[in-house]
């Protein structure tokens, strides 16, 4: 009975570590499965922190391995009108600023535009949009007409989303004022994350400080 008895408190005391060891196990498998539903799904880091939700682990979304490049996500549709100098949509604008990050290696690039704008391009224009779209560099947000009106999903909410699961960049002249205020992330991301450009004579353009002269190089600002 003695013995009965050890073995029982022996259990007691190792229930706690069993159970914590299983909590933790359980939100390590979370952050994996919900990791692996996407390429922009991010990836999770294990803390010692306490969350009211959690028993004894927190995961903090990060973006990707230090000093590795940033994904790219490009308002489609502001560099475009920036490029037409605010008259005309111009399909050319989105293509010279994905050829630009290429050429700085970047691999993960996407571009955010209302399906819409696709009627009535010309063929240039169309072979850009499909080449585009089957390399997985163009997304077309959700669109359709009802009587006459365009009903248009706000797009910059997409472009948030992506940069905000994705730690990316998001190239766009763009404040986002109207959408700071909705998800605390979000105004993390218009605050750090937002690369503003120009256009002259065509060619694309940022500056060597995106955040001011105090603030990170343009390379750093690029990198994770």
């Amino acid at each position: 009975q003695q013995q009965q008895q050890q073995q029982l408190q022996l259990q007691q005391q190792q229930f706690p570590q069993q159970l914590r060891r299983q909590q933790q196990q359980h939100a390590v498998n979370w952050a994996s499965r919900h990791a692996r539903q996407g390429d922009y799904s991010g990836r999770y880091v294990r803390s010692g922190h306490h969350h009211p939700n959690t028993a004894s682990t927190m995961f903090h979304e990060v973006g990707g391995p230090r000093g590795t490049l940033r994904p790219i996500v490009i308002d489609g549709s502001n560099v475009a009108m920036h490029y037409g100098l605010h008259q005309t949509f111009e399909w050319r604008g989105i293509q010279e600023v994905i050829r630009w990050f290429q050429q700085r290696g970047h691999q993960q690039i996407t571009t955010f535009v209302p399906h819409y704008r696709c009627r009535g391009v010309s063929p240039a224009d169309f072979a850009l949009i499909e080449y585009y779209k089957s390399t997985g560099q163009l997304v077309l947000t959700p669109s359709r007409t009802v009587r006459g009106r365009n009903l248009v999903p706000y797009d910059d909410r997409f472009i948030l989303r992506l940069a905000q699961a994705s730690g990316g960049i998001i190239v766009s002249n763009d404040e986002y004022r109207d959408l700071a205020a909705e998800n605390p992330q979000w105004k993390c991301v218009i605050e750090k994350r937002i690369l503003q450009y120009c256009f002259a004579q065509g060619i694309f353009m940022v500056g060597d400080d995106p955040l001011g002269r105090y603030g990170p190089t343009l390379d750093e600002f690029l990198r994770f």
